[in-house]
């Protein structure tokens, strides 16, 4: 009864702030046509990308913008699905594990992100032909997927709707869960932020392209990391120290991982909560899918924390807990083990 109240109070205040909101002018990017935004924003990232990037042009005038790290004699292969908000650029940032365990990562930008054209109507259930399109492209029969975050349903889907004899193993790294799931054990402040953002998208819209996407479009990239570095300060001590413990420039580097993702306008973040909250049938992966592996910190308070649930559903699977790691944390801690486990037939 205290959810169902909760919920409710929330779809009520977010209903007013939609009616209040929408007398304000939207500004910069958010009403142009999707092309138009998808032109502006490649102008900007091609003026500043300080990482290589590639494009993939469809046959339906579409392009998906992708990353890809790792030696000339990697003999496996991994699709990192970046987390949300996130990039690219984020399996750029992998460069290292790629190299120590000779394999290549590759990472898409999802439709509306970074350099791929955005998709009306995209479905998380769409992604892994994008997938399984590049991997062809690049002459790659069989590889391993890794989600980190947000990144999570899409992993989902790919268990689902992959073609089997492609995929080795499929790895959750700090996931979030099936939607039934996705915002048990959270925090209240991430609560009410999933909450409003679903409720009352066109606040949200403009509350972010204020906030965040007038920064990321900024010619200046200072301007957009001087902005999320003061938010990371606000972050928890654990979370700060792992942070500022990389130089300077690494810092700076993280930073512009999550640029992208906003780069087109606000509408692809609003987008992939308003998919993350969408059912996807876990009851049959067992049957269609290979071994699931899922890591998590002990200091998570996302619903991974009760991905035990999640792997008594799935025949397969191995769940490592990493003693004394957040969100945050896990991945710069813990990414060698992470990548052993997942690269283990």
């Amino acid at each position: 009864r205290g959810a169902a109240l909760r919920q409710g109070l929330i779809e009520v205040i977010s209903s007013q702030l939609d009616q209040r909101f929408v007398r304000i002018p939207p500004a910069n990017l958010i009403d142009l046509p999707l092309v138009l935004r998808f032109q502006r924003a490649a102008s900007i990232l091609s003026s500043n990308d300080p990482l290589d990037s590639e494009v993939l042009e469809l046959p339906s005038n579409r392009q998906i913008g992708y990353s890809i790290c790792g030696p000339s004699t990697a003999d496996e292969f991994v699709f990192f699905l970046h987390g949300h908000p996130g990039s690219r650029l984020e399996g750029l940032a992998l460069s290292h594990l790629a190299h120590k365990f000779n394999c290549k990562i590759i990472t898409l930008d999802r439709p509306g992100i970074g350099l791929s054209t955005p998709v009306p109507g995209r479905q998380v259930l769409d992604h892994p032909a994008q997938i399984s399109t590049l991997a062809n492209r690049l002459g790659i029969m069989n590889y391993r997927v890794l989600a980190a975050s947000g990144g999570t349903p899409y992993a989902f889907a790919c268990a689902k709707a992959s073609p089997k004899k492609e995929i080795k193993s499929i790895g959750f790294l700090a996931g979030i869960g099936p939607s039934e799931q996705a915002f048990r054990g959270v925090r209240w402040g991430n609560y009410w932020g999933a909450s409003v953002a679903y409720y009352a998208p066109k606040t949200s819209r403009r509350l972010i392209d204020r906030s965040i996407v007038q920064r990321a479009q900024d010619d200046d990239p200072q301007v957009y990391r001087g902005y999320i570095s003061k938010q990371n300060r606000r972050a928890k001590a654990e979370e700060r120290a792992v942070i500022e413990a990389h130089p300077e420039e690494e810092r700076d580097q993280n930073i512009e991982i999550t640029r992208p993702h906003f780069i087109q306008g606000p509408l692809a973040f609003l987008k992939e909560i308003a998919l993350q909250t969408l059912p996807i049938d876990v009851t049959r992966l067992a049957i269609e899918s290979p071994s699931f592996k899922i890591w998590y910190g002990s200091k998570m308070n996302w619903a991974v924390k009760k991905v035990d649930i999640l792997a008594k559903k799935l025949e397969k699977t191995t769940v490592r807990v990493f003693d004394g790691e957040d969100h945050l944390t896990l991945l710069p801690n813990q990414g060698e083990e992470i990548f052993r486990d997942l690269l283990k037939d």
